[in-house]
């Protein structure tokens, strides 16, 4: 990588804070908790661990989690979310996710495998079963939604 791995909040054209953690040049870094492990979306392309992951689609969102990675990709109007071994291998099929809007973010836990993505509508993901379970929360509001580690999803009123 060439440019350094400041963290910043990325502002939309709006000039809203989306608290989506970016590098210089706009793209979306995530590591895991011990440091060993990284990954890298720009420019719709995913990087775990500096190599080049193939998917279909629009990489926009990523996440380190213990034992993989979990990237949220756009298609012409729906998304999805892909879980890549740090080898590059998808583990699993892909979980729908649907229409998700144009500003999506996903946040993990650093443990565990438990993530809040966020856009039209929040969706709350844990594994299960070898899969993934799906919660829709509904439309955003405008309150905060955060997710808590062992606890869930709490909304900020």
């Amino acid at each position: 990588m060439t440019e350094p791995a400041i963290a910043i909040d990325r502002p939309t054209p709006e000039g809203e804070h989306t608290g989506e953690h970016a590098v210089a040049g706009g793209a979306m870094v995530a590591l895991s908790a011990d440091g060993r492990h990284v990954a890298l979306v720009r420019d719709g392309a995913l990087l775990v661990d500096g190599a080049r992951v193939e998917i279909a689609g629009e990489a926009i969102a990523a996440a380190v989690l213990e034992r993989e990675v979990w990237c949220v990709v756009r298609d012409a109007t729906e998304h999805r979310l892909e879980r890549i071994g740090f080898d590059g291998a998808s583990v699993g099929a892909a979980t729908p996710l649907g229409a998700l809007g144009a500003r999506v973010s996903l946040a993990a836990a650093r443990r565990g495998a438990h993530a809040l993505v966020s856009g039209a509508r929040d969706l709350e993901l844990r594994a299960h079963g070898g899969g993934l379970a799906v919660g829709d929360l509904g439309a955003r509001g405008p309150d905060a939604r955060i997710l808590v580690p062992g606890r869930g999803v709490l909304e900020r009123r």
